[in-house]
């Protein structure tokens, strides 16, 4: 359906979470499927994520923020007040490397939650990852001859 022309080549791509790390200390976090999340995120499309933790954990909630959202204090009274509902011994804060960036700034206020950021990543399909770096490999090295 794509049609490439003859110079053209296809890759296909999926998204693949890590191994959540805490915003503050770094400590990893291996997720059980026993816990109950509170998933904050201002991403503009959060169901890959939803369907992760779907399949991971307990229960999940989420405050969804529009992409590229700001956090400020009453934001942060949000998710505490939300977190605070979750019932569970074993509960813990979730949320997106785009958004860890917008909430370091409250460490301060947020040192003392167990807010754990999830990184993802994107993974080539049918192996060809070190197809397509060899051909920037290669493009770069045509781009500096010509130049």
């Amino acid at each position: 359906e794509i049609e490439p022309l003859p110079n053209q080549v296809v890759y296909f791509t999926s998204l693949q979470y890590g191994t959540p790390y805490h915003l503050f200390t770094r400590q990893p976090l291996n997720i059980k499927a026993d816990m109950d999340t509170l998933l904050i995120c201002g991403i503009a499309n959060p169901r890959p994520l939803k369907e992760f933790l779907t399949r991971r954990v307990n229960t999940y909630d989420m405050l969804r923020y529009a992409d590229h959202h700001i956090f400020d204090m009453d934001d942060l009274a949000e998710i505490r007040k939300q977190f605070n509902r979750i019932r569970s011994a074993s509960k813990l804060m979730l949320t997106t490397e785009k958004d860890a960036v917008r909430l370091q700034k409250f460490e301060r206020e947020l040192k003392d939650l167990p807010l754990y950021v999830i990184p993802i990543e994107h993974v080539f399909l049918f192996g060809d990852g070190e197809t397509f770096s060899n051909s920037v490999r290669e493009f770069i090295r045509d781009f500096y001859k010509q130049h």
